[in-house]
């Protein structure tokens, strides 16, 4: 997880990532087990934690495959030649996120059901357009114009 879903992705390591947390997912149960109920407990937070390593590998994965580029928070490296900006080093081999794709407009809703992973992708709602900044708020409380509802 560390080498493949962490702040420098590679396309290939992801591919590799996934394949390795499906298999772990699967041969959890025949790998863990419990002699007691404070141990069972243990058993069920390792089993959502074998999940989460598998949903975060897959959504990444699938944002990569829907050709999403690198966010401020990681870098994806492929080995195609790059698009750059000219402030960008040369030697990393990468792709900036624009948000000019659908993949990087929208936001993803993953889920697990029946033993399966489903990704759909959502439009990201408006911001909704209030005046409801702090001081302006408080200079109408002190100015008597609040109005309690």
């Amino acid at each position: 997880m560390s080498q493949a879903g962490s702040i420098i992705r590679n396309r290939e390591k992801i591919s590799i990532a996934v394949a390795e947390a499906s298999s772990l997912l699967s041969h959890i149960k025949d790998m863990i087990g419990a002699a007691s109920s404070c141990e069972l407990a243990g058993c069920f937070r390792i089993s959502d934690a074998c999940l989460a390593h598998l949903l975060y590998l897959e959504a990444i994965s699938n944002y990569i495959g829907k050709n999403g580029r690198s966010r401020g928070s990681y870098i994806i490296t492929h080995d195609e030649k790059p698009v750059l900006p000219d402030i960008i080093s040369p030697c990393l081999n990468i792709d900036l996120c624009m948000y000019d794709t659908e993949v990087e407009k929208n936001i993803q809703e993953v889920k697990y059901r029946k033993g399966k992973v489903e990704i759909n992708y959502i439009r990201v709602k408006e911001i909704p357009l209030q005046n409801l900044w702090f001081e302006k708020i408080w200079k109408d409380y002190l100015e008597d114009k609040y109005i309690e509802s």
